[in-house]
């Protein structure tokens, strides 16, 4: 008989001997030592998880799989796992299937049921949104995944199960603005957060604030390997994610290539004024950043690079801001990612542009006739939103070029969002999280608003004294 006390496994085993090696060189490392604390606990946690699936191989596999994404460098590279988990099929089954529907039984002739189950199965697999609008991943009612007629024959395990699954709560990976202003619940509940890499914190030269806020921090290498009581320097590290929106649909928001003037679109806002409202685009816009160029390459592909990417072709010589390239001129492609190929292959100059774009739109809002300025995942436009083309949209949205563009920086409009580095000014000014997504103008101004404040108070307080 298993018990909580002498569930031994190979996996187990394994981690037990990682964790054993690895305590003995986290002396001054706060971000591993926290790593290796937390996979502990889900050591600990794996085993009551096998006592409590009593023998049920299903239920071990989930909390085997749960178990494993408590290792150190996969724990915090989704977010949140329910949300990738989420399953499109229980949905249907929770709210279109016979049982959910009432269609087993009843009175009424054959044929008008099964017309009424044709219908409510096209509106499922086609029409209407999945996730709905009032689901959330993880849940336990009918809006959610939770298979509810899964288990008719034993809803004692299906229970079992999902406490094994969720039974403990996975948290932020930090306190990041982007990290809480994308929608991850209703439509949004199948779309999540994937980390991509890293930012640089020089402005973080304490391991454990570092810590503190759970960023990476990673020591240099010790001059003196064997000397333990050392303590190497290092660097702070920000976490990097891109967003992953997989609201339902093939058409809910633009594409990459831009709505056309004139475009009746549906708008989805926080505010509750233009929430839901109807607008009309007045203009369109693509997302590129400042200094870059629009590249032919060798495979007829047009994409977007930053100056730093690219050699001028004739001379081999890197690209001056200060004498930019004239269209049609030819470019060597380097510094890229090694998956893409693409690095030391030629291109054509097309078009270049010298200042940033942020990708958003401009909207006459039918409400009130005003002007207002939205992003391309604010959009939404007619389309299906069931189970079939929401599938289709979330395999479309792994395409390389997509991929390749997200991985470069780039947002992919509707379908990711790429968490964005500050820049060193950003984080010479930087006072709070809220600054996070500021242009340096913008901090500029901050400041003077700020320098404006404090002296009308110095002058009302002297004219107080006086």
């Amino acid at each position: 008989m298993t018990t909580e006390s002498n569930v031994r496994t190979p996996i187990i085993d394994m981690l037990s001997k990682m964790v054993t090696d690895l305590e003995e060189t986290t002396k001054h490392d706060p971000s591993t030592s926290k790593d290796l604390a937390k996979l502990k606990i889900a050591m600990e946690q794996y085993k009551k998880d096998i006592f409590t699936c009593n023998n049920d191989a299903k239920c071990e596999s989930i909390a085997m799989g749960k178990l494993f994404r408590q290792i150190p460098m996969i724990r915090d590279s989704i977010y949140p796992w329910k949300n990738y988990d989420w399953s499109y099929t229980n949905y249907v089954n929770n709210n279109y299937s016979a049982e959910a529907t009432g269609s087993l039984g009843g009175s009424g002739s054959d044929m008008n049921k099964n017309i009424n189950i044709f219908w409510k199965l096209f509106d499922a697999y086609f029409k209407d949104p999945n996730p709905g609008s009032g689901s959330v991943a993880g849940g336990e009612n009918s809006l959610s995944d939770y298979p509810i007629y899964g288990c008719n024959d034993n809803k004692n395990v299906c229970r079992t199960r999902y406490n094994v699954k969720y039974g403990v709560k996975q948290e932020i990976p930090n306190n990041s603005t982007f990290l809480r202003s994308k929608s991850l619940t209703g439509e949004g509940s199948s779309s999540f957060f994937q980390q991509i890499g890293y930012c640089e914190r020089p402005d973080i030269s304490d391991r454990y604030k570092c810590d503190n806020l759970n960023f990476k921090w990673i020591n240099s290498p010790r001059q003196n390997p064997r000397n333990l009581d050392e303590i190497p320097s290092g660097n702070c590290y920000q976490p990097k994610y891109i967003y992953l929106d997989n609201s339902p649909g093939l058409s809910t928001s633009p594409g990459d290539k831009p709505l056309p003037v004139g475009t009746k679109v549906k708008l989805k806002v926080s505010s509750p004024k233009f929430n839901g409202t109807t607008a009309t685009i007045t203009s369109n816009s693509i997302n590129h950043p400042a200094d870059s160029y629009l590249v032919e390459c060798h495979d007829k592909v047009k994409r977007t690079y930053s100056s730093k990417n690219l050699l001028n072709k004739d001379n081999g010589l890197p690209i001056s801001k200060d004498e930019p390239l004239s269209v049609n001129s030819k470019v060597i492609l380097t510094g890229l990612p090694a998956v893409y190929g693409l690095n030391n292959t030629t291109g054509t100059v097309k078009k270049y542009n010298k200042d940033a774009s942020d990708g958003n739109y401009r909207v006459l809002c039918h409400v009130d006739n005003s002007t207002q300025k939205v992003r391309p995942s604010s959009i939404e436009r007619s389309g299906l939103k069931g189970l079939v083309p929401s599938m289709i949209g979330d395999t479309l949205a792994f395409t390389p070029d997509k991929m390749f563009k997200a991985f470069m920086g780039m947002d992919v409009p509707g379908e990711m969002d790429v968490q964005r580095c500050l820049s060193p000014t950003e984080l010479m000014y930087k006072s709070s999280e809220a600054f996070t997504n500021m242009k340096p103008k913008q901090f500029y101004l901050v400041k003077f608003v700020t320098l404006l404040l404090i002296i009308v108070i110095i002058y009302c307080i002297n004219i107080l004294v006086k």
